[in-house]
């Protein structure tokens, strides 16, 4: 073999190992990128559950905020919007993808600092509730306090105002002709004679005091003298048929009122008599006339 075939040789041969190399380089860059595009693909996909999952985890955020409540539903339509847009992206284009997953990351950071907050505000409405709790007892525990108070106030006055009524005793009304002797005789009847004691007791008011009498015949008409001999009585204006002051200080008062006929005709029957001392009805009694 001369020298010339020689170099010839050595060129073939140093073409065809380059000619293998290249191919081996190629075969392996077309590997690198099979394998990149399935990476790709396998990522877009896993973006896609991802993404589906937080939407279901957003879903399940609720807060009792409005506000923070509007601002978790505009990051539930994004979630919404970021699907449709990946389902256009191509399975190649790692750019596209790889802005997808910083988009992710950061909805993800968003929904942690939404659940900080709802946390944070779940906590001060338990506070706030159990504040209004201990308010709402302590208002009802003072409330029953008070009406217990009122209660006991109500049954100390009443029991005064029963400690400061004055009573009577020995009510006695008889009819006198004008001779001033007794007669149960009603054409002889001239005057109606009421008499009767007023009980000692400490606890009353003293002082002057109106004493009113007030005699209703058979059918239950006052008799009086003047249509003028008016009394108030709970809320009323009564007629009376005689009236008196006293001075009483609180000890046994002895009382005596008379009735005067002034051509009244006074019929048979029983009479009925009111005793009316300080404002109130302090006794009763009836008698006879034939």
């Amino acid at each position: 073999m001369t020298q010339k075939h020689k170099i010839i040789l050595f060129v073939l041969i140093l073409l065809t190992l380059g000619v293998g190399i290249f191919a081996i380089f190629q075969f392996r860059n077309a590997k690198k990128l099979e394998f990149l595009l399935e990476k790709t693909k396998v990522d877009k996909n896993a973006l896609t559950m991802e993404l589906k999952g937080l939407q279901t985890e957003y879903k399940l955020l609720q807060a009792n905020n409005r506000e923070l409540n509007t601002e978790i539903k505009t990051q539930q339509e994004r979630i919404a919007q970021v699907l449709e847009e990946l389902k256009n992206v191509k399975d190649n284009n790692v750019t596209e993808i790889k802005k997808y997953e910083k988009e992710i990351e950061t909805l993800r950071s968003i929904m942690r600092s939404y659940i900080v907050q709802i946390d944070s505000l779940y906590t001060k409405n338990q506070k706030l509730t159990a504040e209004k709790k201990e308010a709402e007892a302590k208002y009802q525990q003072e409330h029953t306090t008070r009406k217990n108070l009122e209660n006991v106030k109500d049954s100390l006055s009443g029991q005064v105002a029963k400690a400061e009524v004055v009573r009577v005793r020995s009510i006695q009304a008889i009819g006198l002709n004008e001779k001033g002797n007794s007669t149960d005789r009603a054409r002889k009847t001239e005057k109606i004679q009421i008499s009767f004691a007023i009980l000692e007791n400490e606890f009353a008011k003293t002082g002057w005091k109106d004493v009113f009498i007030r005699i209703a015949n058979p059918s239950g008409n006052v008799l009086y003298q003047s249509a003028t001999d008016l009394f108030s009585f709970e809320g009323k204006e009564l007629a009376f048929s005689a009236k008196n002051k006293v001075d009483y200080q609180g000890k046994d008062t002895e009382m005596r009122l008379f009735w005067t006929r002034k051509q009244q005709t006074l019929p048979e029957g029983v009479y009925s008599v009111d005793v009316y001392f300080d404002g109130k009805n302090v006794g009763t009694t009836t008698f006879s006339l034939k």
